[in-house]
């Protein structure tokens, strides 16, 4: 009976540490994922002058889609 009492501790303790480990894990994902987009905020400020306003469109769909894949893993 106490071995079972022990065990239910134990496994209640890995869980809530489980749990713990995993919103530290997200929030730290968060973090990054905040920091690339003020990276990418800071490039797009950089005076860039494009020759066509196509061009600029074509490479900003091509940040997001970049961004989207990095986001999936």
């Amino acid at each position: 009976m106490a071995d079972e009492n022990s065990n239910d501790d134990i496994h209640a303790k890995l869980n809530l540490l489980f749990s713990e480990f995993k919103n530290m894990k997200e929030e730290i994902r968060g973090s990054a994922f905040s920091a690339q987009e003020e990276v990418k905020r800071f490039k797009k400020e950089k005076d860039v002058t494009w020759r066509f306003k196509g061009n600029r469109v074509q490479f900003e769909f091509n940040e997001d889609i970049a961004d989207n894949l990095k986001q999936i893993d």
